[in-house]
C-alpha cells in the first residue's frame, strides 16, 4: 500500500512536471510568431522604403496584433536607416540589460520588446 502511494505521488509529480514544460513550449512558441510577426513588419517597411516610400499604408494595421505594438523609424546617416518594432509581452520574465534603443538585433527590457532592422537607403530616400 505504501509502494502504490508513493508511486502516485510520483507520477503526480512527473506530470506536473509535463505540464509545466508543456506551458514553456507554448510561451516560447507564442513569443517566436510575436518576433516573426515583428520582423515582417519591420522587413516590410524597409522594401516600401527601398521601393519609393512607404506612404499611404496604415502600418499601425500591419502591428496591430502586437501589444501595444509602434514601428519607429530611425536615421542613422545619409545611406542607412534603421526601422524598430517595439510591443509589450504579457507576463514576461526576467529582464535582461539589452535595452530597445539602438542597432540593436533583438532585445529585451523587462515587459518591453523590439527588434531592428537597418537597411541601405539607395538614392538618399
Amino acid at each position: 500500500m505504501l509502494e502504490t502511494a508513493i508511486a502516485c505521488a510520483l507520477l503526480a509529480l512527473a506530470a506536473l512536471g509535463v505540464i509545466a514544460a508543456l506551458f514553456a513550449t507554448i510561451r516560447g512558441e507564442r513569443d517566436a510568431a510575436t518576433r516573426e510577426q515583428a520582423l515582417l513588419a519591420a522587413d516590410s517597411w524597409a522594401e516600401m522604403a527601398r521601393a519609393g516610400g512607404p506612404a499611404g499604408v496604415d502600418w499601425n494595421a500591419l502591428v496591430y496584433g502586437l501589444r501595444r505594438g509602434k514601428l519607429v523609424v530611425t536615421g542613422t546617416d545619409a545611406s542607412i536607416s534603421t526601422v524598430r518594432v517595439e510591443w509589450e509581452q504579457a507576463g514576461a520574465a526576467v529582464a535582461s540589460p539589452s535595452r530597445c534603443e539602438g542597432a540593436t538585433v533583438a532585445a529585451r527590457d523587462g515587459d518591453k520588446q523590439c527588434v531592428t532592422l537597418a537597411y541601405a537607403i539607395a538614392d538618399g530616400r
